[in-house]
């Protein structure tokens, strides 16, 4: 429907209408990231778990 400006009709623009349809939504992190994020976390896991076993085998060498 187009709008009115002073005396003359104005057309909406159509481009804008679908882009102003594709906004909004959950903000969710994506499937990449929470990938990243828990091969990280394990990497963690598993630089710890290494340390840890060097100080045991240290500590059971004296």
């Amino acid at each position: 429907m187009p709008r009115v400006i002073g005396n003359t009709l104005v057309p909406r623009n159509p481009i804008t209408k679908t882009l102003r349809n594709q906004r909004g939504g959950a903000h969710t992190e994506s499937r990449s990231a929470v990938r990243q994020q828990k091969r990280q976390s394990m990497r963690q896991e598993l630089g710890d778990w290494r340390e840890k076993l060097d100080f045991e085998r240290r500590v059971s060498e004296r």
